[in-house]
């Protein structure tokens, strides 16, 4: 698969950050339960940059002749596990993991263990491994493929105390572990401000 890097426009991010915001203070509980993570700010900027991701997909996707469904930028009560984006043509599932940060020389991407995603995905569900390469707006698309290819990949946490999550580490995927160190390409420090104006494409 080429290099494919999408920018994300500016008042994406903004409205991403203002669903992000509004989705955990819906599901905060939820995701608390879920993802074992119990603070607020954390949720808030993963939900965050897991929207990012979405929107880069879709972008790409549009771009490459699909037909997507749009992110949905409504929060609404979190209960179950629904693909982030469907092709209204071919009817696959695309199910966007973004990555963030290199820890021990491997991007990782996190499952729930109990997600059919994992376990028995059907023909149509696809997952789309994405990684922030530069804050706040701009994804590469790593690696778009069939979700039962890594039906008996998945590994374990690093974090033990995990015991609900499994993990895909591009250590373990040739293909994904070229890009682990991309030349001239970081993560930078800049954030949003809590009011910035929202002007979305969507």
């Amino acid at each position: 698969m080429d290099d494919i890097i999408e920018v994300v426009s500016d008042s994406n991010v903004e409205a991403s950050w203002q669903w992000a915001v509004a989705a955990d203070a819906i599901s905060g509980s939820h995701y608390a339960e879920e993802r074992g993570q119990r603070n607020s700010t954390i949720r808030t900027k993963q939900l965050w940059l897991g929207k990012i991701g979405e929107i880069a997909v879709y972008q790409f996707l549009k771009k490459d002749g699909e037909n997507p469904s749009k992110p949905d930028m409504i929060a609404e009560k979190q209960t179950r596990h629904n693909p982030d984006i469907v092709g209204l043509d071919s009817k696959r599932k695309y199910h966007v993991k973004t990555s963030i940060n290199i820890v021990e020389e491997s991007r990782s991407w996190v499952f729930e263990k109990r997600n059919t995603i994992t376990t028995a995905p059907d023909d149509n569900d696809y997952l789309c491994l994405c990684s922030l390469i530069a804050e706040p707006n701009t994804i590469r698309i790593d690696l778009i493929e069939k979700a039962s290819f890594f039906v008996g990949q998945y590994k374990e946490l690093r974090n033990v105390n995990l015991t609900t999550k499994c993990c895909i580490y591009s250590r373990d995927f040739p293909c994904l572990h070229e890009y682990d160190f991309p030349v001239n390409k970081q993560e930078s420090s800049s954030k949003l401000t809590d009011d910035a104006e929202i002007n979305s494409i969507f």
